[in-house]
């Protein structure tokens, strides 16, 4: 019986010091074997380049893989401005890393990003519009919190906003297209912009997004001549699409611009021309109809000065 305790009481003890070795073992090659990152994964990021989450996570040297502690890399990444959140995991010999990026949501004329809760002044190129004018401080918590509800798709089509009030809203902002359009928005409508590239969408053209300035519009598939109400209500300059379809299509059928009456926004030096050229044009249901088999041209005197109408 005591030599069997005498036994067990030796294998503990060979299997104690076992573990302290390999304890031994593993705190050497953690910290003074130096086998280097092979290689580095990055997810999630947008505003950020691949180099630059590199970077700031102090990888660029590709350090020692046991020397490098993910939580130190993670606490890095987020003490950045660009990054929310970070996620860090290892591999065999390779590290993963997936951000959370902070959504910017402007720049103003300073070069200052801005957030929904910080602001960082850098020379980073962004694809988000540029604010040109002031925003009242009472007004720029709910103007930040109308940008949050914006797809960064539509945050890059704008290239510059500002604050444009008149004597019925104080809150009315004017955001400025890169394809060359403008838009008026109520700070809590500015989420309806989400649906600016379903309105070529919907009718069959191509739209593909070639650079933070640059679109490729193809209308050879253009299949529909009427654009849909919901999609282009809250648009003042749907009148544009009048001319363009009827031009080419002979037809179209486009709904009233901002979603207001004629005599609210006035388009009738639009359908007075259109007419001229030989189109038939009448309203029905909040839509302009025009129709023409043969346009001709024409001597065209407008009432007053239009650049729409004249462009149309």
């Amino acid at each position: 019986m005591a030599k069997k305790k005498k036994k067990r009481r030796l294998r503990v003890g060979r299997l104690f010091l076992l573990l302290i070795i390999l304890g031994i073992i593993c705190f050497l090659l953690y910290y003074f074997v130096d086998i280097p990152i092979k290689s580095i994964t990055i997810k999630g990021n947008d505003n950020l380049t691949d180099q630059e989450v590199i970077e700031i996570a102090k990888l660029e040297d590709y350090p020692s893989f046991f020397g490098t502690l993910t939580l130190s890399i993670k606490n890095k990444l987020e003490n950045n401005f660009y990054i929310r959140k970070a996620t860090v995991t290892k591999g065999f010999f390779t590290v993963k890393i997936k951000i959370d990026e902070e959504d910017i949501l402007y720049i103003d004329k300073n070069n200052t990003k801005y957030s929904m809760d910080g602001s960082k002044k850098d020379d980073k190129s962004l694809c988000v519009p540029y604010l040109i004018n002031e925003v009242p401080k009472n007004k720029i918590k709910r103007f930040k919190k109308a940008m949050t509800k914006l797809n960064k798709n539509v945050l890059c089509k704008i290239s510059e906003i500002k604050y444009y009030p008149n004597d019925i809203d104080k809150d009315r902002y004017l955001a400025y297209m890169d394809d060359g359009n403008e838009v008026y928005l109520t700070v809590n409508k500015f989420k309806k912009l989400n649906k600016y590239d379903t309105i070529l969408e919907s009718i069959g053209a191509t739209v593909k997004r070639l650079g933070p300035h640059e679109v490729q519009i193809n209308g050879s598939t253009i299949s529909d001549v009427t654009i849909d109400y919901d999609s282009i209500r809250k648009i003042r300059a749907s009148y544009y699409l009048l001319g363009a379809l009827l031009g080419k299509y002979k037809k179209a059928e486009v709904p009233l611009p901002g979603g207001c009456n004629i005599g609210s926004r006035p388009i009738d030096q639009h359908l007075k021309g259109f007419r001229a050229l030989g189109a038939d044009v009448k309203i029905e249901h909040g839509f302009v109809i025009a129709e023409a088999q043969n346009l001709h041209g024409s001597h065209i005197y407008m009432d007053v000065v239009s650049v729409g109408a004249t462009i149309n």
